[in-house]
């Protein structure tokens, strides 16, 4: 992947075009993390509406595209991404304008989509990147959040499909906003037991949840946090082994500080 990215950077660039800036992978999941926690506490504090899964879309819609730039996602990709935002914003607007009865099933549905897309081209990029430091963990924890995201999207679209439109027990009809509050409870296994799901479908994917929740936890985060350390260590000593076979006359970063080499003595 990384050698198709770099082929089609030097064709442009013979070619006299400017390389599209999706293709130059940026690997800042930090500004990613910060709009899926904007996107996070928009769904759980924004009134409920006929509005309010469009705005989520709107910033879903973002979030994507950035984390396809964070991860030098190919052309085709980043555009087929952009047609399917624009096309999932203008029939959401579409159904909210009218209050088709399917809107909610529909905009939970894309954003489900939207999130899956994210996750697989950060995972991927965190892949070929190769390189332990704070921006794989940030990585890591995008995707964890976006896991909790996409079962509350699922959660929303099971109640949707469903006859008596109760998920839970205690409640029907649940809001966007409790859908998201029962999917972090499940997933970091807190257990409240305010909500628990009425069907067996619901059970079967909180419990399913659950697991990839602890899971996740347990092996990518522990694994990355835990080696963070030695592998910021290992690149230290690298970078002074470096600097100590190229001599005295190199400087940190490789290159010569401008003094001519010693003369070689007659052997």
């Amino acid at each position: 992947m990384t050698q198709v990215v770099e082929h089609e950077i030097e064709g442009a660039a013979k070619a006299g075009m400017k390389p599209v800036k999706f293709l130059t992978p940026s690997y800042r999941y930090g500004v990613v993390l910060g709009l899926l926690m904007v996107t996070f506490f928009f769904i759980g504090i924004s009134p409920t509406g006929r509005y309010g899964p469009l705005f989520t879309l709107a910033i879903e819609s973002v979030t994507l595209l950035v984390a396809l730039s964070a991860s030098g996602s190919r052309r085709v990709i980043v555009i087929i991404a952009a047609i399917a935002s624009v096309f999932a914003i203008a029939t959401g607007m579409f159904h909210a304008i009218h209050d088709a009865p399917t809107d909610v099933t529909f905009t939970s549905s894309m954003s489900a989509l939207l999130i899956l897309v994210a996750p697989v081209a950060i995972a991927s990029s965190v892949v070929r990147r190769r390189k332990l430091d704070i921006q794989a963990v940030l990585a890591a924890i995008s995707l964890y959040v976006m896991i909790g995201l996409f079962f509350s999207y699922v959660y929303s679209v099971v109640q949707a499909v469903t006859a008596h439109h109760a998920f839970f027990v205690q409640q029907a009809n649940a809001t966007p906003s409790e859908f998201l509050y029962f999917s972090f409870t499940v997933m970091t296994t807190v257990g409240f037991g305010d909500f628990t799901a009425a069907a067996g479908v619901g059970r079967t994917l909180s419990v399913f949840e659950a697991m990839v929740g602890q899971l996740y936890l347990v092996t990518v985060v522990a694994l990355l946090v835990s080696n963070l350390g030695p592998a910021a260590a290992a690149r230290r000593r690298s970078a002074a082994n470096d600097a100590a076979v190229a001599g005295p006359h190199a400087s940190p970063g490789g290159e010569t500080d401008g003094s001519p080499p010693e003369p070689l003595e007659a052997g």
